[in-house]
């Protein structure tokens, strides 16, 4: 599984990301507003108790989803370019000193694994430990994926650890394009499925309406 390099380099990509994290979901509810303001979709609609539009439908959507939506497109983009970024930070060699995998049944998705490791390393004499595998969401549906990541990561092995130049103590241990692919696939199906949302309402209503006849 591969994914594509952006342009823009990595470290540049994680300040970008970091920002949008911030201001992605005030400026969509700024947007939606801005928009059915200039055109009156919501003029007349009540708090509570009153029918909507199909159009009223798809704003409502959006102010329920559309931020959270925003939210995790930006979060998910900003592991994938920390984890893009991890590739080129300085190395050091790390001993594991545990490695077990987790099981948990996850709503929607069924039973997901994820590794969980604790490693030592060291840089410039300074002892360090940490317990970042990978950048992103580390519950996994691929079990073959995670037992094979245990038998690289098992207790007592020597590995590389990825550690944050600016920051040491920050490690990661896999910063592989297959982990990152995996990344990208994860938030942007949530991403994908709250940002339906709005869609859904729409048709929902106007659905509604046709065989109510309203």
């Amino acid at each position: 599984m591969a994914t594509l390099k952006p342009a823009l380099d990595p470290a540049t990509r994680v300040k970008l990301w970091a920002t949008a994290i911030v201001l992605a979901a005030p400026l969509v509810l700024f947007v939606n507003w801005a928009i059915s303001s200039a055109f009156g979709v919501m003029e007349g609609v009540p708090l509570v108790g009153g029918e909507l539009t199909p159009l009223q439908g798809f704003v409502v959507g959006v102010y329920v989803t559309g931020p959270f939506a925003a939210l995790f497109y930006c979060w998910g983009e900003w592991d994938v370019a920390l984890g893009h970024a991890s590739e080129s930070w300085p190395t050091a060699t790390a001993i594991v000193e545990s490695s077990r995998v987790a099981e948990r049944d996850v709503y929607r998705r069924g039973m997901c694994y994820r590794l969980e490791v604790e490693y030592e390393y060291k840089v410039q004499d300074a002892e360090y430990k940490c317990d970042r595998l990978q950048f992103g969401n580390t519950w996994l549906d691929d079990e073959g994926f995670v037992r094979n990541l245990a038998k690289k990561y098992h207790p007592g092995a020597k590995v590389e650890a990825h550690y944050n130049p600016d920051d040491p103590s920050s490690a990661v241990l896999d910063t592989s394009e297959d982990v990152i692919a995996r990344l990208e696939s994860d938030y942007r199906s949530k991403t994908y499925f709250l940002a339906a949302m709005p869609v859904i309402f729409f048709v929902a209503i106007w659905l509604h309406d046709l065989f109510h006849g309203t």
